[in-house]
């Protein structure tokens, strides 16, 4: 499939599928089910250069590295170690920027070709423990079910690019 609203779909008829046949559990844990079927619909997607999500990956990549390297630089123990040669707000956004754009950059190019590993089982299973991880750290329902969840999206989305 071509459009990413057509991956989205497809997750979103095993998400309502989903929804009917655990709608015995929680609605925090249908909640995140649901959220896990239809993101592992669309990530795939990540390692295309112009997809939707790779655009949007980008976004949060860049804001999360300059935010990540400003706490690093403004920690106690880094700024005392850079306290005599950075001491102006100024530059250290200016430090934050470029260093949070330069990793960002470097993490977009690590990505690798589209349909490559990405559209593998192998990362269906990583995406899956990550929805399992992800509920035991935020103790959301059943990490298992989840996981599974984060699973069937995924691998929806690589089904049916086969099509």
């Amino acid at each position: 499939m071509q459009n990413w609203y057509q991956h989205l779909i497809i997750g979103l008829i095993l998400t309502s599928i989903a929804l009917i046949l655990l709608r015995d559990l929680g609605g925090i844990e249908l909640a995140a089910i649901a959220v896990a079927i239809s993101f592992g619909s669309l990530v795939p997607d990540i390692d295309h250069p112009t997809s939707k999500i790779r655009k949007d990956f980008r976004k949060l990549l860049i804001v999360g590295s300059i935010a990540l390297v400003y706490l690093i630089i403004t920690s106690p123990f880094v700024g005392t170690l850079i306290s005599g040669y950075v001491s102006e707000m100024w530059q250290i956004l200016v430090i934050s920027i470029f260093a949070g754009v330069t990793i960002a950059y470097i993490i977009d190019r690590s990505i690798p070709s589209h349909r490559g590993i990405i559209h593998g089982v192998l990362a269906a299973m990583v995406y899956a423990i990550l929805c399992y991880l992800a509920a035991i750290v935020l103790t959301i329902g059943s990490p298992l079910m989840i996981g599974i969840g984060g699973l069937v999206g995924y691998l929806s989305h690589t089904i049916t690019d086969r099509l």
